[in-house]
């Protein structure tokens, strides 16, 4: 996965977004686990959740089509098995633009695939958490104009540091929807002035649609 999304989507997502878990799991909290698994080909996951019922949810992040991906699930799920003495329920959340086409099973042996696309954006824009409301770029709209300027709207209300920190957050992923130039329009229409130079995210990966230019927007 393109390393601005991965760390964008995963930075949001470690903070359990309550709406996105829920319609996932049916649960609205949950903790993060951060396992290092030994080095057999593969020895990070993106995210691995313990649910309040003591289960375990692993979610990889993909934002293209990677024919591996069964293969990848199946030894990830091994070794989590083998470190953790639990069998997780897998998720293969797809982010991507193409149409989903991964392959999720095989034998007896399946992990679930899901298309952001299929949640309606309008139920993360219920919560009062910025990482839903973040989240709502990528998902479905009848109106993304709308939906760009309630997005704004709800991070506006946030402290002047980590309305920035999400912002920035929104920009990465809009241009996975080849959104970036519409956000960026609403968000030089703001009354404020954003400063993206001391974003952690920003240090980790320049997105590449504003490398180069100012690390500031001024409204």
């Amino acid at each position: 996965m393109h390393k601005k999304f991965d760390l964008t989507l995963k930075d949001l997502l470690k903070d359990i977004p309550v709406k996105f878990l829920k319609i996932l799991t049916g649960y609205e909290d949950g903790k993060f686990l951060d396992i290092q698994l030994p080095i057999i080909q593969l020895n990070e996951m993106d995210l691995l959740i313990e649910l309040p019922d003591g289960s375990l949810l692993h979610m990889e992040i993909q934002s293209t089509n990677d024919m591996d991906m069964l293969k990848r699930m199946y030894l990830y799920s091994a070794l989590v098995f083998n470190q953790l003495g639990k069998l997780p329920r897998q998720v293969v959340l797809y982010v991507g633009d193409k149409p989903l086409n991964m392959k999720n099973k095989a034998g007896s042996y399946s992990y679930e695939l899901l298309d952001i696309r299929d949640i309606e954006c309008s139920e993360l824009l219920k919560s009062e958490k910025p990482e839903d409301i973040v989240l709502a770029i990528l998902c479905h709209s009848d109106d993304m104009d709308v939906t760009i300027a309630r997005i704004l709207e709800k991070l506006s209300t946030l402290p002047l540091k980590a309305r920035e920190d999400y912002i920035l957050k929104l920009l990465y992923l809009s241009d996975l929807r080849k959104l970036y130039n519409r956000v960026d329009q609403e968000i030089e229409k703001m009354p404020i002035t954003i400063d993206f130079k001391d974003s952690q995210i920003f240090q980790e990966g320049s997105l590449e649609g504003i490398e180069g230019r100012p690390g500031q927007w001024m409204s």
